[in-house]
């Protein structure tokens, strides 16, 4: 009775218009602010008083209220984080105990390509890119110490400075630099008809983050680039260039007719967002743990895997980029995808075009046999959007 007497006082303290203070602020428990009006106002009456009263009350349970929330999203969010990495720390004895030791028998069973879709475990990463990659160019371990030093452009020491930035390991004395480097110049001494492009700083930098070690990295960039549509871009064969990025616009046609009309409308080609993506295989272009999940997946289904993801990509944001009427907006929004993509939500929109594994090679065998028929007269008779065909005609 004391106290409730005792905190009615106080209340009429804080609520009532004060006869000797001027017009201020007061801080209350240092959490709030009460308004008190100078002296020459009348005094509250009981019920604008209990009013005020009350309201302060409201206020205060509605700040317990929004902090209870905040904390039980902070509990939520840390139960997600432990059952994610429980079922990594699962899925990566899968992989050490089951998959890895029997990889021949394993690397095609139903379980493993399930495991596989979800993610590759960072434990074993870069041991399952490797496999996956192969060496069909049979490297030799000391090829990489035997060329690095003799071949090394400044354009490459440029551009790795650059790679990654936000990670800071290919800087100026960060523990990747000379790697990179070294990777990138015994791959120009290896293949000097290609030499070295601007993008495979990023291809390079993958692959180091993820196997660590040199020469098992430069061994798979070398094997990666020799991959048919990565020699055919690196290689700047614009014959095989132009047949990829005409099946790639009638798979996205095929598929999503509305955004790509919408596309063809306001003129945005396949190539203005399409080459970034395929020359980094989306490591500039994606957030880096969305990227490492593409990657695990492009690297055991090939090719295609490239295409079914810009097609998810466009399924995700089919509703903003729809909504985009100006061409510029569109441009940067896809070379400029948002940091906040959820990885899963992603995965849930490429695996639509996961169930017919083989269209895109159907379109991309049907786009050369055509192209192939049809060398010696106009390519842009051929069916297909209006902007690919001026992109060709340029």
């Amino acid at each position: 009775m004391v106290f409730c007497c005792l905190q009615i006082n106080i209340f009429r303290k804080l609520f009532s218009r004060s006869k000797q203070h001027d017009k201020k602020w007061k801080n209350i428990g240092g959490n709030h602010a009460i308004f008190t009006t100078g002296a020459t106002l009348p005094a509250k009456s009981i019920a604008e008083q209990r009013r005020h009263e009350a309201q302060y009350l409201a206020l205060i349970e509605a700040t317990k209220r929004q902090e209870a929330k905040r904390a039980r999203q902070r509990q939520q969010l840390l139960e997600m984080k432990r059952k994610e990495e429980d079922k990594a720390a699962a899925a990566a004895e899968v992989w050490c105990s089951r998959i890895l030791p029997n990889w021949e028998n394993m690397k095609d069973s139903k379980r493993c390509r399930e495991l596989w879709w979800r993610g590759i475990p960072p434990k074993v990463r870069g041991h399952v890119w490797s496999l996956a990659i192969g060496n069909e160019l049979n490297l030799t371990p000391g090829y990489i110490s035997d060329v690095a030093l003799i071949c090394t452009l400044e354009l490459i020491h440029l551009d790795v400075s650059r790679t990654f930035p936000h990670l800071g390991f290919f800087q100026k004395g960060g523990p990747y630099e000379e790697l990179l480097l070294d990777l990138l110049s015994a791959y120009v001494c290896y293949r000097p008809d290609i030499g070295y492009v601007q993008s495979m700083c990023f291809l390079g930098a993958m692959l180091l983050l993820q196997i660590h070690q040199p020469y098992q990295s430069f061994q798979a960039f070398a094997n990666l680039l020799n991959r048919p549509l990565m020699l055919s871009f690196f290689g700047l064969r614009q014959h095989q260039m132009t047949v990829y990025f005409i099946a790639y616009d009638r798979y996205f046609e095929q598929e999503l007719p509305k955004l790509h009309h919408h596309f063809d409308v306001l003129d945005v080609r396949p190539d203005m967002y399409l080459i970034e993506w395929v020359y980094t295989l989306y490591a500039k272009s994606l957030p880096f743990d969305v990227c490492c999940r593409v990657w695990d997946v492009l690297l055991r289904d090939g090719e295609q895997f490239i295409f079914n993801t810009a097609l998810g990509i466009m399924h995700l944001y089919e509703s903003e980029l729809e909504n985009m009427n100006d061409f510029d907006a569109i441009i940067h929004f896809l070379t400029h995808l948002p940091e906040s993509m959820n990885v899963n939500q992603l995965f849930d929109a490429i695996e639509p075009f996961m169930k017919f594994p083989s269209s895109f090679a159907k379109t991309s065998y049907n786009v050369g046999e055509q192209r192939t028929t049809t060398l010696g007269l106009n390519v842009c008779n051929m069916k297909m959007s209006k902007s690919l065909s001026e992109f060709l005609g340029n």
